[in-house]
Parts: structure tokens; C-alpha cells; sequence
């Protein structure tokens, strides 16, 4: 992980998220050679690029001791994306230990797969980075049976990315490889 483990300086590398995590994805798409270590290391990398926007959302917190299960705004909407097409492309890969580590990027990155609020709600709560999903459920305005038609599906489009990458678990739940579906369980778990 190197650098991106760093307390101090893991945090500076959400501003490049989007852009490492498609150097990582360019590099999944170049390999060659017939072995799996430069696909490995492009996952490996982009694991290592989660975990350093995980530790800024979290410093960035109010609270930094009191840690939430997911983060929206940890990352930019198009790293999300960007993470998503990454994730399609490692887990239909040849090679298991890429897929397996595809699964782990998953696990990694599922708490922080919610996109940013549309710009026409800007004006509510949660505001700024490190807003928890718990802002999510005030949007409704009313209760249950107050017509909401449009908070479900404005919710439903925040949660799209996550949606994708459950329904990828899903599918590779029976990989052939022991170890592959196994770790695509425990991302499905997280």
C-alpha cells in the first residue's frame, strides 16, 4: 500500500482518484504476456487508492473516532464510475488471483459507492464531504405515505453504482475457483 496506508499523507490522494483509478484501469486493459503480476498490481493499486480516500473521508469527519459504515461523497462521481467499470473489467478477468483481488477492491470500495447529491438539493442537510447515508432518509420530507415518488427515485440513482457492484458479487458468486468466490461472499457481506 505504501503511501496511500499514510495517516498523513493517504488523504491527499482523494483528489486523485479518478485519475488513478483510471491509470489502474488502463493498465488492467494493457497487460499481457500471459501472467496475471501487472494485472495484480493495477488492483493492487487501486485497493491502495480506496483506502487512502477512505482514511481522508474519515479524518475529515467531526468526529474522527466514531466511524460510519458507509460515506457518501468519499468519492468524486466519476471515480465512482470509473471504480465501477474497473471492478467489471478485473472480475470477467482470465486469471483467479485477479479476480479474487477484484473482489477485495469491491469490499474496499462498496462504503463509499454513493454519488453525490443532485445539484438542485443542495440546500439540505449532510453538507460537504463526509456526509453519512443517514442524510439520505431526511430527503423524503414527509412520511411513508406522503407520495414520494421522486426522493425513492432520486435514492435509487444515488445507490445505482452500489446496486451494480452487488449485482457483479452476485454473479461471480459461483466462480470456479474456491478462493475467487469465497472473497466475492465476503464483498457481497460488506
Amino acid at each position: 500500500s505504501g503511501f496511500f496506508a499514510d495517516k498523513t499523507l493517504g488523504p491527499r490522494v482523494a483528489a486523485w482518484a479518478h485519475s488513478l483509478l483510471q491509470l489502474c484501469h488502463r493498465g488492467l486493459k494493457s497487460s499481457g504476456s500471459g501472467e496475471p503480476h501487472h494485472r495484480m498490481a493495477s488492483v493492487n493499486t487501486a485497493c491502495a487508492v480506496a483506502v487512502g480516500c477512505r482514511n481522508s473521508i474519515i479524518s475529515r469527519l467531526n468526529n474522527p473516532e466514531e466511524k460510519s459504515f458507509m460515506y457518501r461523497n468519499a468519492l468524486e462521481d466519476a471515480a465512482i464510475l470509473e471504480a465501477v467499470k474497473f471492478l467489471r473489467k478485473a472480475a470477467d478477468d482470465r486469471y483467479p488471483e485477479v479476480r479474487a483481488a477484484a473482489a477485495r477492491f469491491a469490499s474496499i470500495v462498496c462504503s463509499m459507492l454513493i454519488l453525490a447529491r443532485p445539484s438542485s438539493s443542495s440546500g439540505g442537510s449532510g453538507g460537504g464531504m463526509g456526509g453519512m447515508v443517514s442524510s439520505l432518509s431526511s430527503s423524503g420530507g414527509g412520511g411513508e405515505g406522503s407520495g414520494g415518488g421522486g426522493a425513492n427515485n432520486a435514492i435509487a440513482s444515488l445507490l445505482s453504482s452500489l446496486d451494480e457492484v452487488m449485482v457483479l458479487a452476485m454473479r461471480n458468486l459461483d466462480d470456479e475457483s474456491p478462493g475467487v468466490s469465497s472473497s466475492w461472499s465476503e464483498a457481497l457481506a460488506r
